[in-house]
């Protein structure tokens, strides 16, 4: 009787933490590498963001491209072996498994604490670097089973962002709304404005595309072009790049013209435009 009982405990414990695994994910062999780089290291390599059919979108800017295949996935790593050294996988894993490669900014640098889980379709990436304003561009390469990429359908990426820098956004979202938003939707609050995406903070100044979401409006699809300083932007009609601070927005141009950015600041902020 005492055999059977802790056989079936033994078959309980192996059952739950095969439950575990599935739905949260293996976070010590899962994460294969979690890095931030200073620069523009990772938009300079010009990767294809098309390179794999799969990919998933988060709030401020961060996405995730799947690899399924290794024809997928060796295209990927060959255009970001220019900044990123990633490991080679051939056929064989990738008939249980997937590769998922993601990108955006947070705050820290070199290496990063990275764990992950999955619930129902929701990928989930937790970051822990360091607790600072400046945001640096950021790889993470996650192993998946194929159940797991199969599944996932939405990203979120929860960073260690210093209480200061989580301030900032709130403020920027909180007077856009009240200056843009509001005057002509009342009902209006602050979830419908987003930093989508989110592109740095430079001595106070928050730098995005601020989107109104329900409110945003319907915009013709063409790319308007404009050069500040020595850099040249491209970005869709009614999606500009625009700069917060100490209460004013204005567009990037107009920061540039009244110093609220520098030289400097464009180059980071056109290499991020460029990664996310």
């Amino acid at each position: 009787m005492r055999k059977m009982m802790v056989g079936a405990v033994a078959v309980a414990l192996v059952l739950s933490m095969a439950l575990c695994a599935a739905a949260c994910g293996d976070e010590a062999e899962g994460v294969v590498f979690a890095k931030a780089y200073d620069g523009a290291q990772l938009a300079d390599t010009g990767f294809d963001r098309h390179a794999c059919d799969k990919a998933l979108q988060g709030d401020e800017g961060d996405f995730a491209m799947i690899c399924e295949s290794a024809k997928e996935y060796e295209k990927l790593r060959e255009n970001l072996s220019k900044a990123v050294e990633m490991k080679r996988y051939g056929d064989a894993f990738f008939e249980q498994n997937s590769i998922a490669v993601l990108f955006g900014l947070c705050s820290g640098a070199g290496d990063l604490d990275a764990k992950y889980s999955i619930v129902g379709d929701a990928l989930t990436v937790e970051l822990n670097g360091s607790d600072e304003l400046r945001q640096r561009q950021y790889c993470v390469v996650l192993e998946l089973t194929k159940q797991e990429s199969s599944a996932v359908k939405t990203l979120s990426v929860a960073k260690n962002a210093p209480q200061a820098l989580a301030e900032l956004k709130t403020s920027a979202r909180q007077d856009r709304l009240e200056k843009f938003v509001l005057p002509e939707h009342a009902d209006a609050t602050i979830e419908d404005v987003t930093l989508a995406p989110f592109l740095g903070v430079f001595d106070g100044a928050v730098a995005a595309v601020f989107y109104h979401g329900q409110y945003h409006g319907v915009w013709p699809d063409v790319l308007e072009e404009t050069t500040i300083g020595d850099v040249t932007f491209s970005w869709p009609a009614g999606y500009p790049i625009e700069v917060w601070k100490d209460g004013e927005i204005c567009e990037l141009s107009e920061a540039y013209e009244k110093d609220i950015v520098t030289d400097d600041d464009l180059q980071e902020i056109f290499g991020n435009y460029t990664l996310l």
